[in-house]
């Protein structure tokens, strides 16, 4: 060792380069794939459902609408409301034979497919159906009644 620094000949610490972000690691990828494919299935399922009910948002408006035509009569008015819930229930139900049903039974039928029975006095109903002149009060809690029975109609039809 001829007098020399044996440490002059050392080089200072040199730091390996800082790992990268980008690209991803595989288990990223992965991870970002299923979430999106969750997302999309979330969003055509939420879509799907939100179309499957479009016939009873329509018969909904509709039903809202009768008592701000002034030209309909409160006769006329009832009558399009059991109009609106037929055509809705024969939709909503397409394995029962709804369209032949008329007064007690058609009544029955809509109580057996809601929450709470709405239409328990049926003699006072059809004495409301079958008259020339019906009053303005009758009809507004029919339609009361057709509204909140549409609201309580399952996604799918089938009730248990």
């Amino acid at each position: 060792m001829n007098g020399m620094d044996p440490l002059a000949n050392l080089r200072d610490v040199h730091l390996p380069e800082a790992v990268s972000a980008w690209p991803p690691a595989p288990g990223w990828w992965i991870a970002t794939a299923i979430i999106i494919a969750g997302l999309c299935a979330m969003a055509f399922f939420a879509w799907r459902r939100h179309q499957q009910r479009g016939y009873l948002r329509d018969a909904l408006l509709k039903m809202q609408a009768l008592p701000l035509q002034e030209t309909l009569t409160p006769a006329e008015q009832l009558h399009r409301a059991n109009d609106i819930l037929k055509r809705c229930a024969m939709t909503a139900y397409p394995d029962k034979d709804i369209a032949p049903l008329s007064g007690e039974s058609w009544l029955a039928f809509l109580n057996q497919y809601c929450d709470s029975p709405l239409f328990e006095d049926s003699d006072y109903w059809l004495r409301a159906w079958y008259k020339h002149e019906v009053s303005s009060d009758i009809s507004r809690a029919f339609i009361a009644r057709a509204e909140t029975w549409l609201k309580q109609q399952p996604w799918s039809g089938k009730r248990v």
